[in-house]
């Protein structure tokens, strides 16, 4: 750092530094919250115009440069930041940034596996990791992650691996195999598995049963999610 001056009022400290940068802080919570660059030099010093509103700066290449000093609250530029990502700000980084964990934010448990993590719908309420879409599956990995151990019976299947097997041989165009699995984790009791079974039935070659069964398990899909548990992917 080689200057530092407060705004007009104190809220804020512009700082100049040896490679090149100007930084407006938040005074009160020692945050960065804007950082102008430009010169190509060492700035020698940055300070604010009477009125707060600029900041005229002067460094070794020779040149002065006058800057917008307007910069959005920390709280605006991290919700900018959220919103131009697909996935919010890691723990790291709002640890970095000093900021509380969010309250809403889902813990998956420690002991998911690597089927969770490579098959789990988003949109399955018991998921235990956050979830792929469909089109996102890789699926060799998928289907080898989600195998069912050597040795072990059918009936001591897993139902939520059994229902993510089901979405990893879907992926891959395996539809008998997967409604089959769809329906075994169905039976024991996975809700999920009622939504993918029943747009499997109606992807299927139209016929009155495949249909009836179809909307039997969107009904129960729908009780379902009158008691916040479950939402189908696509509206009915």
């Amino acid at each position: 750092m080689t200057s530092a001056a407060f705004s007009p009022g104190g809220r804020r400290i512009a700082t100049s530094s040896d490679d090149g940068t100007i930084t407006i802080w938040d005074a009160a919570h020692d945050w960065p919250i804007k950082a102008l660059s430009g010169h190509t030099d060492l700035v020698d010093t940055a300070a604010f115009s009477p009125d707060g509103r600029y900041i005229v700066s002067a460094s070794d290449d020779g040149t002065a440069r006058v800057w917008n000093a307007h910069a959005a609250p920390i709280a605006v530029q991290i919700g900018w930041a959220e919103a131009a990502q697909f996935d919010p700000l890691t723990s790291t980084e709002r640890d970095a940034l000093g900021l509380p964990r969010p309250r809403d934010l889902r813990p998956w448990p420690a002991d998911r596996t690597r089927c969770d993590e490579v098959a789990a719908a988003p949109y399955d309420p018991d998921r235990h990791a956050a979830g792929v879409t469909i089109d996102s599956i890789v699926v060799d990995v998928a289907t080898r992650a989600c195998a069912r151990p050597n040795g072990q019976a059918a009936g001591l299947d897993d139902p939520r691996t059994l229902y993510q097997r089901g979405l990893a041989l879907w992926a891959g165009g395996d539809r008998a195999d997967a409604q089959r699995d769809f329906a075994a984790a169905l039976n024991l009791g996975y809700r999920a598995a009622a939504i993918d079974s029943a747009e499997l039935l109606l992807q299927s070659p139209a016929n009155a049963a495949a249909l009836r069964r179809a909307v039997l398990l969107f009904e129960r899909v729908a009780c379902g999610s009158k008691r916040g548990s479950i939402q189908p992917r696509h509206p009915l």
